[in-house]
């Protein structure tokens, strides 16, 4: 027993040291579990992709990155070599639209399980055609193009002995049939027209196809775009129809440009493609719906039947169009294309279109000074559009560019003394600017966007924002001389006359401020709102309104004077030169209104509504349409001179400097045209949306929407 006991004792000791001596070790460190994080892979560039093959219905696309709603959307055109390579090129995400022929969706569709959005966009009236030799002794080859319908044409055909050959291009398919290497071949415009002009025969029937815009959601499926963005360009495309329909000649030459073709070239191109207008599809939804299957399922039957079966699921024919309605799509004329005969386009320098004129011009008398130290948008109080000048009258190039930090959102004037220029930014600030170098001098904050043009007398600026805060502003510091608050938005540009600043706001209320101190010296209110700015001729202060009429006040104590009722609301500033006020109106005319009384001494009926300020030269005033023309027009009689076609609408107020008239347009571009000769200076495309400039010594001062003011000479 105590044997035992003396054991225990020894075990118990040989622990306790074992655990001593463990303890006293250094611990090694636990293995813990490491998540391996993955490296975050950047977010794809947002951007719209087509998959294109150089076919003619792709041709308007490329016009779509001229549309307003798409120019934040960057859209890139991707060249395919094949249809099979487009096709994995769209599943796979790396473009987002292909458009496709009826013969290659009904190839792809049961071969690609992925989810579509598809619609017919044209229907094939002839843009296709088999045309071949006379001579039965070539070798029995039909050529076909890829992507189009060239394969089934031939196979319509039906003539055992013609054997079937692929082709990469049409300009490869009409050198071997010229060089008797092939006995046919299927060609689209402006290759078929052009074969046929050379004496090869049609082939059989054309084609009577329909084109199919086909969309796989790979930019939604990557990042790289949203579903709105998807939606935004199929909107934009209807648009764009809708243009083609309504400015064929204009939508032509864009299509053209931006295909680097000939103007004439685009209408011989798609001759024989009848697009669909949004209204067309809408309502004829469902039979276009029945057509495109049964298109497809009968080219599927015809190539079974010629010992080339369609592979894949053909149950995948079975398309719908249910999709569309989230597209919120109204109803539309249909858009036919016309013919190169009916759509000339004139080369710029012949663009303007002279009208013959006769009779004096009972208003050419000298015109009235604003008098003071001032300058401002229009020029003049009169705001008859002339600034100092002298005009820059050729392909300028860029002095500098100058970035704001926001988006400019008024026109831009220079200071009297020419040193200095002023502009209203999107942020609420008014930017001075050294004319010299572009150079920022200082910013004064209003806390609202400003988007009426400021205004500059001797060694102050004046300035009004949104919310109806009216500034005026030492202009060598930026330090406030005056504020005061005068209720709504202040809408147009500001008019400094006679030691009083007078303007406008969208309430209705015609207002003149003392710019000593910024005091009321008289308001009225119009009982309409306004949009527009004020013009002054001696004593008479001219408002144009949205209830139709056009008013006169007194400059010097604001008592109303004479009403003018027009056709429909008048939104654009007046002109007044020598008595005659100029006013543009809604109901598609433009009126010359007698200062002296109101009277309507004359008016113009033009295709579209007049929404910006004219400008008065000579015997002439120039207007900015709607319908995406600058028109020269008779102050003496209403009656057009000549007119010039721009690419969008003018809506931008016009100025003059010299013998030259400036126009911005939607088209991102600014248009210098002689007043005299009627020729185009010269045009001017920037990235962006544009405000009025100014001109001086030059000289052109151009805000950009992108954020920047450039000096161009």
């Amino acid at each position: 027993m105590k044997k035992f006991l003396f054991l225990l004792v020894l075990l118990a000791m040989a622990a306790g040291g074992a655990w001593l001596y463990f303890k006293g070790m250094p611990m090694r460190n636990k293995p813990t579990s490491v998540a391996t994080a993955l490296p975050s892979l950047p977010k794809p560039a947002r951007e719209f992709r087509f998959g294109v093959l150089g076919r003619p219905s792709e041709l308007p696309l490329r016009a779509l990155s001229r549309m307003p709603d798409l120019q934040d959307l960057p859209i890139k055109f991707i060249p395919c070599t094949s249809p099979a390579e487009r096709w994995l090129m769209l599943t796979s995400g790396q473009v987002d639209v292909i458009v496709a022929s009826t013969d290659e969706l009904a190839s792809a569709l049961p071969r690609y399980e992925v989810d579509l959005n598809l619609f017919p966009m044209a229907l094939q009236n002839g843009n296709e055609q088999v045309v071949g030799s006379k001579d039965g002794a070539t070798p029995p080859w039909v050529a076909y193009l890829p992507g189009g319908v060239g394969q089934g044409l031939a196979l319509d055909l039906k003539d055992p002995q013609l054997k079937l050959l692929s082709l990469q291009s049409p300009e490869k398919a009409t050198a071997m049939l010229k060089a008797g290497q092939i006995r046919a071949c299927s060609l689209w415009n402006p290759y078929l027209d052009q074969a046929k002009s050379q004496g090869f025969e049609p082939k059989g029937q054309p084609a009577n196809n329909l084109e199919v815009w086909v969309s796989a959601h790979g930019g939604i499926q990557t990042g790289r775009l949203s579903e709105e963005d998807e939606l935004k360009v199929v909107r934009a495309w209807f648009d764009l129809m809708r243009q083609l329909a309504e400015q064929p000649e204009l939508t032509q030459r864009a299509i053209a440009e931006e295909n680097e073709l000939q103007p004439a070239q685009v209408p011989v191109s798609l001759k024989g493609l009848d697009f669909y207008s949004a209204g067309n599809l809408m309502a004829n939804r469902l039979k276009l719906r029945d057509d495109l299957r049964t298109q497809m399922r009968d080219k599927v039957n015809l190539w079974s039947l010629a010992g080339q079966p369609v592979g894949g699921n053909i149950e995948r024919l079975q398309v719908d169009l249910d999709w569309l309605s989230a597209l919120g799509l109204d109803g539309e004329a249909p858009v036919p294309m016309p013919s190169p005969a009916d759509s000339p386009t004139p080369a710029p320098e012949d663009s303007a279109t002279p009208i013959s004129r006769t009779g004096g011009d009972p208003f050419d008398r000298p015109g009235v000074s604003s008098g003071g130290n001032t300058t401002q948008a229009g020029g003049n109080a009169s705001h008859t559009g002339v600034l100092p000048g002298p005009a820059l009258t050729s392909e300028p190039k860029q002095l500098w560019s100058s970035t704001m930090g926001s988006e400019p959102t008024s026109p831009i004037i220079a200071s009297p003394d020419g040193s200095q220029l002023f502009v209203g930014l999107d942020d609420g600030n008014l930017a001075c600017l050294d004319r010299t170098s572009g150079r920022v001098i200082w910013k004064y904050p209003m806390g609202e966007r400003i988007r009426s043009a400021p205004a500059c007398h001797d060694s102050y600026v004046e300035v009004a924002c949104d919310s109806g805060a009216v500034a005026s502003v030492n202009r060598a510091d930026g330090q406030k001389h005056w504020q005061v608050q005068v209720g709504s938005d202040v809408v147009g540009p500001l008019t400094e006359d006679g030691g009083a600043l007078l303007l406008a706001s969208y309430e209705g209320i015609v207002t003149s401020l003392d710019l000593n101190d910024g005091s009321t010296r008289w308001s009225q209110e119009t009982g309409a709102n306004i949009t527009a700015g004020l013009a002054v001729a001696g004593d008479t202060v001219v408002a144009c309104c949205i209830d139709k009429k056009v008013r006169s006040f007194s400059k010097t104590d604001g008592k109303p004077g004479w009403q003018t009722a027009l056709g429909d609301a008048c939104r654009a500033t007046p002109c007044i030169e020598s008595g005659l006020a100029t006013v543009g109106c809604g109901d598609k005319k433009v009126y010359g209104l007698r200062v002296s009384d109101g009277t309507i001494a004359w008016k113009r009926p033009l295709p579209d509504e007049v929404a910006c300020a004219p400008v008065a030269l000579g015997r002439n005033v120039w207007v900015g349409c709607k319908d995406n023309n600058l028109y020269c027009i008779d102050r003496a009689n209403g009656d057009e001179v000549w007119h010039y076609p721009t690419r969008e609408r003018i809506t931008n107020d016009l100025v003059a400097a010299g013998d030259t008239i400036y126009a911005v347009s939607q088209d991102m571009r600014l248009y210098a045209l002689g007043a005299a000769d009627h020729k185009l200076r010269f045009k001017n495309k920037q990235a962006n949306w544009l405000q009025t400039p100014w001109v001086q010594d030059s000289i052109l001062y151009l805000p950009v929407a992108d954020g920047s003011v450039k000096a161009l000479k």
